[in-house]
């Protein structure tokens, strides 16, 4: 399979008879300004991991917006430190951060 990429465009030549008709893949490329690529390109992939490392810290900020009542239960004397909720909680938003952290140096944010 060739992948004919523009930009930010890409289109993946699987099937192409059937979706494009008579049309060869060159033809299509020279015609509308694409390159062909016989893999995926590195710029598609570099792509694809960013939108995944976005969608990522994405998530992690829905769960701090989601977790954010917990240290009141603490506060308010609902819950004593040595709960297992709170050492769990306290875990995963050790881990949680890092991996915030993490994202945030990679997407230069």
């Amino acid at each position: 399979m060739k992948y004919l990429v523009k930009e930010k465009a890409t289109i993946s030549t699987e099937n192409w008879t059937e979706r494009m008709g008579e049309i060869t893949i060159e033809q299509f490329a020279k015609e509308n300004g694409f390159e062909i690529f016989d893999d995926i390109p590195q710029q598609l992939i570099a792509e694809q991991e960013k939108d995944q490392q976005e969608k990522e810290l994405k998530e992690i900020n829905v769960w701090f917006q989601q977790n954010d009542y917990i240290p009141n239960k603490i506060i308010t004397g609902e819950w004593q430190s040595s709960d297992p909720r709170w050492t769990e909680y306290l875990k995963e938003r050790q881990t949680k951060r890092k991996r915030q952290d993490e994202l945030k140096q990679l997407l230069n944010l």
